[in-house]
């Protein structure tokens, strides 16, 4: 099971949305009435804003895939690092070998 992150604030404006993220709004009230149906959005994906008295309180978003997120990081680097053998031994002596 997916447990997501809530993320509490005090409102001063509205906070910065992610480029790509779904973001709905959803009222503490309709959120407490419906809270099985609301997790099960936020498991699939969706952020939501909680809002009390109009205003934001809260962000529930979804939990962070760090497999997929450590595996996209790997290619990015992939495609730019130069890869050399590291384990056969070097024709140079260090430093402290010379000792």
């Amino acid at each position: 099971m997916a447990f997501c992150t809530i993320y509490l604030y005090k409102c001063s404006g509205n906070p910065e949305k992610k480029k790509g993220a779904t973001m709905g709004t959803i009222a503490v009230s309709e959120l407490r009435a419906n809270l099985k149906k609301v997790m099960q959005r936020v498991e699939h994906g969706e952020t939501l804003e909680i809002t009390s008295m109009g205003k934001v309180v809260a962000r529930l978003v979804p939990p962070e895939d760090k497999q997929k997120t450590a595996r996209k990081k790997l290619k990015e680097i992939a495609a730019t690092a130069v890869l050399r053998d590291v384990l056969s031994p070097l024709d140079v002596q260090w430093g402290a070998e010379k000792e």
